[in-house]
């Protein structure tokens, strides 16, 4: 699963979510509608940075930032437990394991 947004302008990348097929492509959604479909994320990103560039969006800094990252450090630990990667605690000599 993959997603990078701006909410702002209602712009993302979607790969695995429920808005999108589940076919390993990464779509690229503005305002609720599929623009465009790309085998790769390098070529979907740079169409989503001339749309950004079209826009004339600039990220805000500060709060918004920040509860930003936030949000994502959260989505971020929920999708490991739901793909059962994520452990309460690291083991010492190796990496996490169940």
């Amino acid at each position: 699963m993959y997603k990078q947004e701006i909410r702002e302008i209602g712009l993302s990348i979607e790969e695995g979510t429920a808005r999108v097929p589940k076919d390993g492509k990464y779509y690229l959604i503005k305002d609720e509608r599929i623009l465009g479909s790309y085998r790769s994320l390098k070529k979907a990103q740079a169409r989503y940075q001339e749309i950004v560039k079209e826009t004339g969006y600039k990220p805000k800094r500060g709060d918004a930032e920040r509860k930003s990252l936030a949000e994502g450090a959260i989505e971020d630990d929920l999708l490991k437990r739901d793909i059962g990667w994520w452990s309460p605690r690291p083991r010492r000599g190796g990496p996490y394991r169940h």
